[in-house]
């Protein structure tokens, strides 16, 4: 059974219906990810490095079982899913686009995956959402917190939105205890651990 992690994700969208892509993308990933523990306000900024409409982003902290690799793997089908056509590395307009910023403390170069994203310490769009939910976030590689980062960037035209999308959660808990029963190595354990971390409730093995 693999162990929860802790991951930082960012959602950006200039769409005509941004709102609706944003909530889609919430919804997947609470679906295909793990738990949605929190989410910052909305942020509309300017499109950058090319001409587009406006964006709407947030950043959204996730609890995931899934490895950086399977991460990124379900990130990009739900970006598909959503209509998202990637053009290359060129800047386009998009109906959704989804980064990992941070996923743990941990550090990843590789061909495909870049963990902690590279142009996040430079990009308002992240910075200033992220810097509402954790802010005292160190980057691994610059050692800089979140907040740090977010006070020495270029000050560039940003807009707090007051509307709140709805934020996925898993189903109310109304029972005190729950039992999982199954033949030996059919895998009661893990189900019920998963369960018990995912609730935040008491395990009590069998004996």
């Amino acid at each position: 059974m693999k162990n929860i992690a802790s991951t930082y994700i960012a959602l950006g969208s200039n769409a005509p219906d941004k709102m609706h892509f944003l909530q889609l993308a919430l919804n997947q990933i609470h679906l295909e990810v793990g738990t949605i523990v929190t989410c910052s306000s909305l942020y509309a900024t300017q499109a950058q490095g090319f001409l587009g409409d406006d964006f709407l982003n947030m950043v959204a902290q996730v609890q995931t079982r899934l490895s950086p690799q399977e991460l990124l793997n379900v990130l990009l089908e739900i970006e598909k899913k959503l209509g998202r056509v990637r053009e290359g590395d060129f800047y386009s307009n998009r109906t959704i686009d989804l980064d990992i910023l941070f996923f743990e403390d941990e550090v990843i170069h590789s061909k495909h995956l870049n963990v902690p994203h590279l142009q996040l310490h430079k990009r308002n769009f992240v910075l200033h959402p992220l810097n509402e939910i954790a802010p005292d976030f160190i980057h691994p590689e610059l050692k800089k917190s979140v907040k740090q980062m977010c006070a020495e960037l270029e000050k560039l035209p940003i807009q707090k939105i007051d509307t709140v999308l709805d934020q996925p959660q898993l189903p109310a808990n109304k029972r005190n205890y729950l039992a999982i029963e199954g033949n030996i190595g059919a895998g009661k354990t893990s189900l019920a651990t998963m369960i018990a971390q995912d609730y935040g409730a008491k395990l009590i093995p069998e004996r």
